[in-house]
């Protein structure tokens, strides 16, 4: 047994250790940063040449609970499951010191495994009655599929009532190398679309660079095409209140495309305070 106290916080831990290779582990129970955690049954933990496992492990986490299996080689995952159901993101971001983007209650299945040295991954990623960088939403929902290089969004929904904000949909081709896990290759393929009912377009602001910042209600849709690189984007939109460099206007209307490094506008519609203007080009 074991246990350690200072001011509020507190961690009790209570097993033994079998053949100096694995911790097999009775109970555990922590109260760190306001955050209680204990485990719902007993679980082990062991290591040998470089393989780790951990659990089966069921843990209580405020007032949601997290379950957990994992072995690892050398650090890198061999096969894993977790679930999560009702926890607190800005409870997590309390225990690890992150300010995360979106807050709100999380649930979480996923899967993966590494055969024959490529990594596959399935999972789903839901956060209820959430905030994403100040805008309220009732439910933001998330799958995806990693097999090798193939990343596969299937879908990812963002919803408040009964408008759906955000509905995105696609694939592209990342690098092999583990270093670079989950970055896109900019030779691989890439497909994309997109559909957008009244979404703040100043959500997207913090991942885009610092000299691009746009504001404004849009609606519409958009599709990407061809490599990360070299990609073609298509597009019609009506944004509301949008703002854009110098660009300040009531509405916008617009079709048009993106390639080549170029914007080709058609069937361009602003209305300002000074009057509507029409017009195509790039």
């Amino acid at each position: 047994n074991a246990s350690a106290k200072s001011d509020n916080e507190s961690i009790r831990l209570s097993g033994k250790i079998l053949d100096f290779d694995t911790m097999a582990i009775d109970h555990i129970q922590s109260s760190l940063k306001g955050q209680f955690i204990s485990s719902l049954e007993p679980f082990s933990i062991s290591y040998h040449q470089g393989n780790t496992k951990i659990g089966p492990a069921t843990f209580k986490v405020n007032e949601g609970s997290l379950e957990t299996t994992l072995e690892l080689q050398d650090w890198l995952i061999n096969s894993g499951e977790l679930q999560m159901v009702n926890i607190d993101l800005n409870g997590i971001g309390e225990l690890v010191g992150k300010n995360f983007p979106i807050s709100g209650s999380a649930f979480a299945e996923f899967t993966a495994t590494t055969i024959s040295d490529q990594f596959s991954f399935n999972g789903s990623f839901q956060i209820r009655d959430g905030i994403w960088e100040g805008m309220k939403f009732d439910d933001l929902l998330f799958t995806s599929t990693v097999k090798g290089e193939h990343i596969t969004i299937e879908e990812m929904q963002l919803r408040k009532g009964q408008d759906l904000f955000l509905d995105l949909s696609g694939f592209y081709t990342a690098f092999k190398d583990t270093g670079k896990f989950l970055t896109p290759n900019p030779d691989g393929d890439i497909s994309f679309s997109t559909s957008l009912k009244n979404f703040d377009l100043s959500l997207l602001s913090p991942y885009l660079p610092n000299w691009w910042e746009i504001e404004g209600k849009a609606t519409g849709s958009f599709a990407i095409g061809g490599t990360a690189s070299a990609s073609e984007i298509n597009f019609a939109l009506n944004i509301d209140q949008p703002r854009f460099s110098r660009l300040n206007a009531q509405n916008i209307k617009i079709n048009g495309r993106y390639s080549n490094n170029r914007v080709y506008f058609e069937d361009l519609i602003g209305l300002t305070t000074t009057g509507e203007y029409r017009g195509d080009g790039y």
